[in-house]
This record gives structure tokens, C-alpha cells and sequence, in this order.
């Protein structure tokens, strides 16, 4: 995906499949999710996988109990260089 795709993405509101709640493990790699975490479903990234997506907030950590999909607005994006 291009760097204008994502622009495309900015400022816009994005519907995010929830992957890992803020405090889970991963269960792959032996670190635990600092916030909230999913990816914006058939969209595809430079990792050929869906774009990541981190969700900020001190409360919605009660909301992902209950939640499969939410739908938020992307108010900032950051490109990671590695890929782990």
C-alpha cells in the first residue's frame, strides 16, 4: 500500500475487527499488548497482512470485552521501519 493510500485513511472513520485487548499476551512472541490493539479488515499492508490498528483510550478497555468490530476516527498514523 502506498503512502497515499494511507492518506486516504487519515482523518477518516475506519472499522477496526478487535484482534488483542491492552494487557493480553501475544500468543506468538512472549511480549503483552500495552493498548488495545486490531486491524482494519481487507485492507492489505507492506507486510502483506491487514493495517495494524493501536486504540488509544483509558476506558475502552471495558468496551473490548464486548465488542467484535468498532468504528473509530483515525486521528494519527505512525509507519514502523521493521516488522517483528
Amino acid at each position: 500500500m502506498s503512502l497515499d493510500n494511507y492518506k486516504k485513511i487519515f482523518r477518516t472513520k475506519i472499522h477496526v475487527k478487535m484482534d488483542r485487548k491492552m494487557g493480553e499476551r501475544h500468543p506468538k512472541y512472549n511480549f503483552i499488548y500495552p493498548v488495545n490493539y486490531g486491524y482494519i479488515p481487507n485492507t492489505i499492508s507492506e507486510d502483506g497482512e491487514e493495517i495494524d490498528v493501536y486504540i488509544l483510550g483509558v476506558f475502552l478497555n471495558l468496551l473490548m470485552n464486548f465488542v467484535e468490530y468498532v468504528e473509530l476516527l483515525c486521528i494519527g498514523m505512525m509507519m514502523k521501519r521493521i516488522n517483528l
